[in-house]
């Protein structure tokens, strides 16, 4: 038997104990919902920020099709319509 693995899964299940004792008293509760509180807090946080980068970004490349004439550098300048 590898004593390795054995004490990893003995330390799991110890580990998961002591989160459930902690989890199942009121201190422990009220620790628990706080961080859970925190997280969602952080998560819409991050969804604001992004969609406000995202919204930066699509002015930015609409802008860059404004200003865009119309002609690539991959189109002959003949074809170009300017």
């Amino acid at each position: 038997m590898d004593w390795k693995k054995a004490g990893l899964y003995a330390g799991i299940f110890a580990l998961g104990g002591a989160a459930f004792a902690v989890a199942s008293s009121g201190l422990g509760r009220r620790a628990c919902v706080s961080l859970v509180r925190k997280g969602i807090k952080l998560k819409e946080c991050a969804a604001y920020t992004v969609g406000a980068a995202k919204e930066g970004i699509e002015d930015i490349v609409a802008e860059a099709h404004a200003e865009d004439e119309g002609c690539c550098c991959c189109v002959p300048e003949e074809t170009c319509e300017i």
